[in-house]
């Protein structure tokens, strides 16, 4: 069974995501800032990270960069409510899968 980290303070949308998620019979972990996530990553070793562009604590290209280094065979897939071309480009340079 995979296991996914999403790294989002929106909790209702990580709710969402993770009860779809669920649903489809992968473990989901959730975390509300960069910094838990990273942790959270640590521990569990996701198979796949959801991380959000904008979180409290920092950005979410900031905290990419940081779980690719912990985690380098790890897809991270980046999410957002805010379009913006420009944060998807650097995203992808700085190694998101998507």
């Amino acid at each position: 069974m995979a296991d996914i980290l999403i790294i989002d303070d929106e909790t209702s949308l990580a709710n969402s995501l993770g009860f779809a998620l669920r649903a489809e019979g992968y473990a989901v972990t959730s975390a509300t800032t960069g910094e838990a996530g990273l942790a959270a990553a640590q521990v569990s070793a996701p198979s796949l990270v959801l991380l959000d562009l904008r979180l409290p604590d920092g950005s979410g290209l900031d905290f990419l960069e940081r779980l690719r280094s912990a985690l380098p065979d790890t897809p991270v897939v980046m999410i957002s409510a805010h379009g913006d071309t420009r944060a998807a480009v650097q995203a992808v340079k700085r190694g998101a899968f998507d």
